[in-house]
């Protein structure tokens, strides 16, 4: 239900999330975008510095999912920087509003302590999908053109990101099979306001084999802040 006026409100797709997820086994050599984009964890930069005639070779288990953002508030969701902030990227060839607009954790069950290192996903905001009778109105232009065409989530759109996306997971190439929490969390600093941010974190059970490059996702539900 969209709200008829008022703030932006984002609510992230738990069913997605839970859904999504998958272990993925890629070589630190299809990654080099991702490594420009600090995606992934120090163990990975230590190879390429240690290694630097084998570490394209070298493998990484990242646990992939997708992060599905809806803007279920009564006015747009817009980026709190001015576009002559934005970011070119030059591996994705657009420009990203936003440096921090979704981070993911996994936790060891009942604590906070981190057990892989987290990283805060940049992202391109648009309208990647939209309810019946309303027409997109943010799209990311990819292309060697540098102008900066707005950028948002209209009320009863949504920002997909889907797991086969460059940074769209977490590294666990240096984690040990077992239970742990994943966190996923947008807006999590709070620089655009919403009408609540009681809907702005998804928290899951998570079950990794990395042995069998397997993991079980469940209990997925929505948090506050």
């Amino acid at each position: 239900m969209i709200r008829p006026a008022g703030l932006p409100d984002l609510v992230i797709d738990p069913e997605e999330v839970e859904k999504s997820a998958f272990i993925d086994n890629q070589s630190l050599g299809s990654l080099t975008c991702a490594l420009e984009e600090k995606c992934l964890s120090d163990s990975a930069y230590l190879v390429r510095a240690r290694e630097p005639r084998l570490w394209k070779s070298r493998r990484r288990k990242l646990l992939r999912f997708t992060n599905k953002v809806q803007n279920i508030g009564g006015s747009d969701y817009r980026p709190h920087t001015d576009p002559a902030q934005w970011q070119w990227h030059s591996c994705h060839s657009h420009f990203h509003s936003v440096e921090s607009f979704s981070d993911y954790d996994l936790t060891y069950p009942g604590t906070n302590r981190r057990a892989a290192q987290g990283h805060k996903a940049s992202f391109c905001l648009e309208d990647s999908e939209c309810k019946a009778g309303i027409p997109q109105r943010y799209r990311c232009q990819i292309g060697t053109s540098r102008e900066r065409f707005p950028q948002g989530i209209r009320a009863g759109c949504a920002d997909v990101y889907a797991s086969y996306i460059d940074c769209q997971w977490i590294d666990v190439t240096d984690l040990q099979s077992g239970p742990y929490t994943l966190r996923v969390r947008v807006n999590g600093n709070r620089m655009v306001a919403e009408e609540s941010f009681d809907n702005n974190q998804v928290i899951c059970r998570v079950r990794l084999d990395l042995e069998r490059e397997r993991t079980q996702v469940s209990n997925c539900r929505l948090a506050p802040l």
